[in-house]
């Protein structure tokens, strides 16, 4: 199971950015063919059903479209289904996912780290960009 190999599912309580990222994540396995469906009516529980849902239907649908792109016609590459499951796992959650709200395989962490609940949601992060894009355009300049 992808989902729990990645997320611990015993929680007891969760932050909104927390339920929201699980949220995504069950999306995603769900478009791979993974349901989780207790998991789900905990996080409505834990937080908004509305915000749950979105986040629910956000993942999967970003997941069945990159799936589609990987495997439709036209890509020229062959990919096998685990392969394609995967990658498209790998690209949606795990590089999205702050490491603090990942199941942990190397135990505790130290002291000097910083707990995830004080990082910045990704959400809230600026993009990363050129600071030449944040000039006016030539034609504009007088």
């Amino acid at each position: 199971m992808i989902y729990e190999s990645t997320f611990e599912t015993d929680w007891s309580s969760l932050s909104l950015d927390e339920a929201i990222q699980r949220a995504f994540a069950l999306g995603v396995a769900s478009a791979l063919g993974e349901d989780h469906p207790e998991e789900y009516e905990r996080l409505v529980k834990a937080q908004s059903r509305s915000l749950v849902q979105m986040a629910f239907d956000e993942g999967k649908s970003r997941a069945t479209d990159m799936e589609t792109r990987l495997t439709g016609p036209g890509t020229g590459q062959t990919f096998d289904e685990s392969t394609v499951e995967e990658h498209v796992w790998a690209r949606l959650v795990e590089e999205r996912v702050p490491s603090s709200h990942l199941r942990s395989s190397a135990g505790p962490q130290s002291r000097d780290e910083r707990p995830g609940s004080i990082d910045l949601p990704s959400m809230l992060g600026l993009p990363d960009t050129n600071p030449s894009m944040n000039e006016l355009p030539g034609f504009l300049d007088r």
